[in-house]
Formats: C-alpha cells, structure tokens, sequence
C-alpha cells in the first residue's frame, strides 16, 4: 500500500544513520541504501548527506520532508479508518515532551486514556524545545508540549497552563529587579492535528535558603 523507500526515508531522519534504521525496519543496511539511493534516482536529487556519523537531509531532502511525512500519515489515517469500520478502533498518537511533562502529566492522561481506548497505542518522545516544534511541523509528531513563544502559523498552538518559576539562593542574596524572557513561561504544547501549548509569562518568585550555593 505504501512505498517503502517514504518509510526508509523518514526512518532514517528519525534514527539518524542507516544501521539504526535497519533495525527499525528489521532488515539489512544495505537494502535502506538501495532504497535511499533509488529514492533519489527517482526524484533527480540526493536527500541525505552520508558520513561515518550518520545520515543528515540536504536542502532539498529537508523540503520533501513534510510532503512525504504527510504521505505516511495519511496511509496510517487510512488504516486507521479502515480499523474502525472492521470495529477494531485501533490507532497511534505520537507525543513529543520535555523531561517534566514527560514525568509529572502524561503518565495519569496515558493511563486514563489507555482504559478507555486500548486498542489506541501512544509513543512518548522526549526533546528540547526546537525540536519538538520541527516535527510537529513535519508530522512526525502529532502532540508537542513546549513553551511560548511559537511562532508557527501552519500550527495550531493552545495555552495550556500559566505557571510560576522559582529562583533559589542563599539568604543573604537579594533580588534585582529585570523583565523576565518569553522563554521563561512555563509548559506548552503544540500538534499538526491539534498542538496545544502551555504559556504565559510566570511571575518569578525568589526564595532564599540556608546554605550557599557551590
């Protein structure tokens, strides 16, 4: 139903190297390199720059990125839909976090959602910040959680939660007064479906302790 040389072609984006990819794939190096390379016969251009690192996209390999994504992402809709009317209800959401997210929300929403649809597999990815917006960009995620600012109009990003962030310091230390970064605004989230992200500006709190910092 699908092309495999689209499934290398992402694989090897999200593993990085080609041996990495062959065991996602569960098959031999040398069948991704044909498929790659068979690829990029097809399109008239290369996609990835090797080296004994790994595999990195080309300019041209980085604009085909989404296109293909939304390739495998409509094929697995497909699926999907099909599952549903066989009555099968299955289905994978793909979440991409940062540590605390990771920790201290999703375990209880994967837990409930998973008693009321287990059929539906969900696979967490943890990440910074940028990263987690370039693949919710590119479809490789459908849920990133991250902070404001996101400037992205393609999408659609939702104001979760506003938190406070703490500073901690010995006693005798003293606040000075500044304006706090855009960056400083605690968890987001953001999904090519429906991303959703936490904000706001906290107001910083200072606490003091009794013992110096090393």
């Amino acid at each position: 139903m699908l092309p495999f040389a689209y499934q290398v072609f992402s694989t090897v984006v999200s593993e990085g190297t080609f041996q990495k990819a062959a065991l996602k794939l569960n098959v031999t190096p040398s069948a991704i390199s044909h498929s790659v390379t068979q690829l990029e016969s097809d399109l008239g251009f290369p996609v990835f720059v090797r080296s004994r690192t790994g595999a990195e996209l080309t300019p041209n390999g980085e604009l085909i990125l989404p296109i293909i994504q939304e390739i495998l992402n409509n094929v697995a809709r497909l699926q999907q839909e099909a599952d549903n009317i066989n009555g099968l209800n299955s289905g994978l959401i793909r979440i991409g976090a940062f540590s605390s997210v990771c920790i201290n929300w999703l375990p209880p929403i994967i837990q409930a959602f998973k008693k009321q649809y287990p059929r539906i597999d969900i696979s967490v990815s943890q990440s910074g910040f940028d990263q987690i917006v370039r693949d919710v960009k590119n479809g490789t995620l459908d849920i990133g959680f991250v902070v404001l600012p996101v400037h992205e109009d393609r999408l659609i990003v939702d104001s979760l939660i506003q938190d406070e962030i703490y500073c901690v310091a010995p006693k005798a230390s003293s606040p000075r007064t500044a304006t706090p970064s855009p960056r400083m605004t605690w968890p987001t989230s953001t999904s090519s479906c429906n991303p959703a992200t936490t904000t706001g500006i906290p107001r910083p709190r200072w606490i003091t302790t009794g013992f110096s910092p090393t």
